[in-house]
């Protein structure tokens, strides 16, 4: 978006760029159920939680709106891209709580994994 158009309308972000960030959120009913939903999986115990949708449709807007109010008490993390393997997923999640883990084995992943989740 140009600079003049930035100006004109007083932003100071452009609006539309995917994960535009910058608190660029509408609350309508799917954005308002999925921010509902993720509050119930976190207010339940559930232990992970799944967004899916069409490109652009705001998962990612939605998932960084909720993540910027944290319950204190709660640890969160956001993995935006694919993973190709059950190990995979689990050396992103370990990494993104800095969970130190043996990588070499599926239980050198999922022993620490499950340690930080039961505290």
């Amino acid at each position: 978006m140009p600079r003049m158009y930035l100006r004109f309308f007083m932003l100071n972000y452009h609006p539309f760029k995917p994960s535009a960030g910058g608190g660029a959120l509408f609350i309508g009913r799917p954005q308002a159920e999925a921010l509902a939903h993720l509050r119930y999986a976190l207010d339940e115990g559930d232990g992970f939680t799944v967004i899916t949708g069409e490109r652009g449709g705001g998962k990612t807007t939605i998932c960084r709106a909720f993540i910027e109010r944290p319950d204190p008490n709660t640890a969160v993390a956001f993995l935006s891209a694919p993973v190709r393997s059950p190990v995979e997923l689990l050396r992103r999640v370990n990494a993104a709580f800095l969970i130190p883990a043996d990588d070499a084995t599926l239980k050198g992943l999922i022993d620490p994994l499950n340690d930080f989740l039961m505290r």
